[in-house]
């Protein structure tokens, strides 16, 4: 992931947000509802996680904004960590690629 402004990966657990984040120093997108699960969602925040709302319409253009500014200011080398979005916007059992949402792109 350092060497990226983003990375864009499936994931199995939700689990893997936190992991990935935190071993790799990346910041993270998530869906809210993670910010709600007990260790989960107080790991997510620790990492500076960003969480999207997809029932707010709202909140999915502001999303879409940071993201743009996350990864100009890493280029410009003025924004530490590199940014990692799931774009599935679910977790799978690992047997298949769900197609990923477009927000992320």
């Amino acid at each position: 992931l350092a060497e990226y402004s983003t990375v864009i990966c499936n994931h199995s657990t939700p689990f893997d947000t936190c992991i990935i984040g935190i071993l790799k120093d990346s910041v993270m997108v998530a869906k809210k509802e993670l910010s709600h699960v007990p260790l989960i969602g107080r790991a997510a925040e620790l990492i500076e996680t960003i969480f999207v709302d997809r029932s707010d319409p709202n909140s999915k253009h502001k999303t879409a904004e940071w993201i743009k500014n996350v990864q100009n200011a890493y280029l410009k080398n003025s924004h530490p960590k590199p940014l990692g979005i799931f774009p599935e916007g679910t977790c799978t059992n690992g047997e298949c690629l769900l197609q990923f949402k477009l927000g992320a792109f």
